[in-house]
């Protein structure tokens, strides 16, 4: 998920497993702003100001991404944090209780199935 005011609500903290913040120097932050927001300067610095700083974001992370050099440099971390990702065991146990969920319900519907069937036979 993109949750860029993730931390300012902290509604969904509590759900996520792993949070990483994807971070860049300060002026590199600037220039992208503009950019994608096509906004002044002026404004882009009180779009930033109004957010949590990046240190700060950081230190509440569990992964940063450096994004302020080459496409290659962020590539490589991303692949590393991914990899650390994959060796984790924690979606099992969600798959788990996911599938016994799912599982309960199939199996409460088969059986309501059944019991209005039983019912409109002997009716």
């Amino acid at each position: 998920m993109d949750l860029p005011l993730l931390f300012e609500t902290g509604s969904m903290i509590e759900y996520l497993y792993k949070i990483i913040v994807v971070t860049c120097e300060e002026d590199i932050q600037l220039v992208r702003v503009i950019e994608r927001g096509n906004l002044t300067e002026t404004r882009a610095k009180k779009r930033i100001g109004a957010q949590m700083g990046l240190d700060l974001k950081c230190s509440k992370a569990h992964y940063v991404i450096e994004n302020s050099g080459s496409i290659e440099d962020t590539r490589d971390q991303v692949t590393k944090v991914v990899a650390a990702l994959k060796s984790s065991n924690h979606h099992w146990k969600l798959r788990l209780i996911a599938g016994l969920f799912c599982s309960g319900v199939v199996s409460l519907l088969i059986w309501l199935g059944t019991k209005f069937y039983q019912n409109r036979i002997m009716s």
